[in-house]
């Protein structure tokens, strides 16, 4: 709107700003479908103060397609006294969004559930996010008191998925997106979920599929609740889905500020916490994975790769290769490797290399299908690993640090 300075633009831009599209019931959910022609929408201002539940975004609910849309220099502010659902595109999404990206900044701050995501907060049932990137740096605080409820899960891409109906036999499909925004995850004394492109998938009747994304920002996850907080260069929390050719460059850093023996966080370069029915398939890290504590009561499960896995049910690792460092606290209670901080799991074709982490998988030690190699030159290339199906290029022109770029960028 520059040149104009009429009553519209004082209304976009002031107190409350836009309103978003489509509140959260289904009768005024945005239905349809919304294609911007590659156009953009700038400086997008929203700024919500409520005790209700939030769902914010361009579109608040929506259950149409979205797509050919871009979002720049957005401020969306939200502060609530109970949940809050916030995306720098769509709240929550029923339904695909394409060829799209947003940037800017979002605060959120609730004393409820808070979900956030560069490009979408949550979806609900079959949903198909591809060819997204987000620049919008994320903060996400959860602000309750004693007694603590709700948590966080934040993530570049998307904030969480979930299942619409639990009877039926969905699935949600993160194709072709990457990640420049940073992620800056505080949970207060309630549980943490963060990654670079989706933070969790909340329902084991969801089915995943993660493929040929990557992260190349900053994903710091903190928290001191009951439960074990995650956070992952591509993915805080996964089960039952499938990771494929995948890196990340970002520092990746869990924050535990609980003093309770038991207070536990798991980080990985790649995924936090892998469970439950999960393969991971052609993936690099290049990222630093640490883990900060002011309490010696508390224990890491960390790895270059993945922290933790509780579960030994058909997890499996292959074709996996970290060159980043892990520095964990100088404490007893640790898991600790270069690969993994767990042993559940069944490694195939895992490389590190020397001097990451003086071990390759935590607990044991060594694993069948892990190697240590003494040099940077044995590595393949991040383009050799990944390039599977030939998503991605060379960054000829340097956007990207020098990093493989996807196709279509």
């Amino acid at each position: 709107m520059d040149g104009y300075s009429g009553q519209l633009k004082q209304a976009l831009t002031t107190k409350t700003g836009f309103s978003p599209i489509g509140s959260q019931d289904r009768i005024n959910s945005f239905y349809g479908t919304f294609d911007g022609n590659n156009n953009a929408i700038c400086s997008l201002y929203i700024n919500m103060n409520s005790n209700e539940n939030l769902v914010v975004g361009l579109f608040g609910a929506c259950y149409g397609e979205i797509k050919n849309i871009g979002i720049v220099n957005a401020n969306i502010i939200v502060k609530g006294k109970s949940n809050a659902i916030v995306g720098g595109l769509v709240g929550v999404s029923y339904n695909d969004i394409y060829n799209s990206y947003a940037s800017g900044n979002i605060n959120a701050i609730a004393d409820g559930y808070v979900v956030v995501g560069g490009i979408g907060g949550a979806t609900k049932g079959n949903t198909n996010i591809k060819n997204c990137y987000n620049l919008v740096n994320l903060k996400c605080t959860n602000s309750s008191e004693p007694p603590y409820t709700g948590s966080v899960a934040c993530g570049g891409i998307l904030g969480q998925s979930n299942v619409e109906n639990a009877n039926s036999n969905e699935e949600v499909n993160i194709e072709k997106c990457f990640n420049l925004g940073n992620v800056n995850a505080d949970a207060g004394d309630t549980l943490v979920v963060a990654g670079g492109i989706i933070g969790a998938k909340s329902d084991t009747s969801l089915n995943l599929n993660i493929k040929n994304c990557y992260n190349n920002a900053k994903i710091q996850g903190s928290g001191s609740g009951e439960w074990p907080d995650k956070v992952g260069g591509i993915v805080g929390y996964l089960n039952y889905a499938i990771l494929s050719n995948c890196y990340n460059t970002g520092d990746v850093i869990g924050i535990q500020n609980g003093n309770a023996t038991g207070d536990i966080v798991l980080i990985g370069g790649i995924i936090g916490d892998q469970e439950n029915s999960t393969t991971i398939d052609n993936v690099f890290n290049v990222g630093k994975v640490a883990s900060k504590s002011n309490s010696n009561n508390n224990s890491f499960s960390i790895g270059g790769i993945v922290g933790i896995s509780y579960d030994a049910t058909n997890v499996n690792i292959n074709n996996a290769y970290n060159i980043g460092t892990v520095a964990v606290n100088d404490l007893s209670n640790k898991k600790a490797g270069s690969i993994s901080g767990s042993e559940l799991i069944t490694f195939s074709n895992c490389f590190y290399l020397k001097g990451t982490y003086n071990v390759g998988v935590g607990g044991s030690g060594s694993s069948t299908g892990v190697t240590e190699w003494d040099s940077i030159d044995k590595f393949p290339t991040i383009l050799s690993v990944v390039n599977e199906d030939g998503a991605f290029k060379e960054d000829t022109n340097n956007i990207n640090d020098g990093y493989p770029i996807l196709e279509w960028q």
